[in-house]
């Protein structure tokens, strides 16, 4: 996931058109020639409230994120308080459904709130918008009103999430591995004495494995030749909160096999990933890779377990 930019225009408005179609081959009216516009999505880009999932650097989904609420969603009983993030304009690519997409887009907009200190998520689908009414169900959403707008006839589901401490879904976990970037890497021996060192990292959901970049020689890499289980702990968004004497956080624990890469195609792929991801722009980059492939090792964990935390520290 990642803020849209102004290039994205057009798969996005590809992905609205596509849905539209859909909804209406269903009889759906929810969107249509006069929403959403594509005015409406300039908007979202240029106020930094687009976000698009991206993946194989193809957009696969889109969803808007603020703080805006309708004016009718004062008519509605909600359980929840004010201070909350609304998701508005959300669809995935027809060809990119049922592979969790919809799913992840709201896990992030469930950090999101966390990271902002938030503790609500509220939004509304048409009635008869079967999908994504039982999306929202699954990911813990609950129906809290219905509403109609104005011009419309049809009722609109209004839904809101509480965002609470306790374990994350497997879908959160691994946006949370993707997100965090640093974290320690932790393995063991084969007399089984513990070593951990911070690493930056980078996670692939498509693979399920992470890779880090190290040097040729050291005691990780003996560790991992003698017992190649290994674990990676990342903790993001922490907060002292001194008055409650306790600390808000996110953490995620990821465990696997770990191994060298020594393909010098694999390690030159996995260093670009590695370059896009904490030094984007940057002109000298395959220069750089080309100068240090041979003086540097790539460690890559194939995971089988990931599990993540949340509290927000009351």
């Amino acid at each position: 996931m990642r803020l849209a930019k102004r290039s994205d225009l057009p798969r996005v408005l590809e992905i609205c058109a596509a849905t539209v179609a859909i909804m209406c081959e269903e009889g759906l009216h929810q969107w249509g020639d006069n929403y959403p516009l594509e005015a409406d999505f300039v908007r979202d880009i240029e106020r930094r409230e687009l976000y698009v999932q991206e993946q194989g650097g193809a957009v696969l989904g889109f969803v808007c994120i603020n703080r805006d609420q309708s004016p009718e969603y004062r008519l509605v009983d909600w359980k929840t308080g004010d201070g909350c993030l609304v998701l508005h304009r959300m669809a995935v690519a027809p060809e990119a459904r049922r592979q969790g997409i919809g799913r992840r887009m709201i896990a992030f907009a469930e950090q999101m709130a966390f990271q902002q200190g938030v503790c609500f998520l509220r939004t509304d689908t048409h009635s008869q918008n079967c999908r994504m009414n039982a999306l929202f169900a699954a990911c813990g959403l609950e129906r809290a009103g219905v509403v109609r707008f104005p011009n419309r006839d049809e009722d609109f589901y209004c839904y809101e999430k509480r965002i609470s401490s306790g374990e994350l879904s497997e879908t959160a976990a691994r946006l949370l591995l993707e997100t965090a970037g640093y974290g320690v890497f932790c393995t063991a021996s084969g007399d089984g004495e513990p070593y951990g060192v911070p690493v930056h990292f980078v996670y692939l959901e498509e693979e399920q494995e992470l890779f880090f970049h190290c040097a040729l020689t050291g005691r990780k890499l003996q560790n991992i030749a003698e017992n190649p289980r290994a674990s990676v702990t990342a903790v993001t968004g922490c907060r002292i909160l001194p008055a409650s004497y306790t600390t808000a956080y996110e953490s995620v624990i990821a465990s696997g096999h770990a191994e060298l890469v020594s393909d010098p195609e694999e390690k030159r792929r996995l260093l670009r990933l590695l370059c896009e991801r904490f030094a984007p722009g940057q002109d000298r980059r395959d220069a750089v890779i080309n100068k240090y492939l041979s003086s540097v090792a790539i460690c890559r964990v194939e995971l089988d377990s990931i599990h993540g935390k949340r509290s927000l520290g009351h």
